[in-house]
C-alpha cells in the first residue's frame, strides 16, 4: 500500500520557497528605506520654503 501523498511540497521545496522569498525581501527593504528618507527629506525642506515665505511675507508686510 502506498501511505504517501505525492501531490504536496516537500521540505527542501519549502525551504526552497521560503530562502528565495526572504532574499527580495532582503535586496527591497533598502530601496522602501531610501523612498522615505526622501520622502521625509522633501517635507523638510518643504516646511523651510514656507517659512522663508512666511518671512518674506512679513517683511513684506512691514514695509508697506
Amino acid at each position: 500500500m502506498n501511505y504517501w501523498n505525492n501531490s504536496g511540497f516537500t521540505l527542501i521545496e519549502a525551504m526552497a520557497a521560503l530562502s528565495i522569498f526572504l532574499m527580495i525581501v532582503f535586496f527591497i527593504s533598502p530601496v522602501f528605506q531610501i523612498m522615505m528618507d526622501n520622502r521625509d527629506l522633501k517635507m523638510r525642506v518643504q516646511q523651510m520654503e514656507w517659512d522663508v515665505f512666511c518671512s518674506q511675507a512679513k517683511k513684506r508686510s512691514k514695509d508697506e
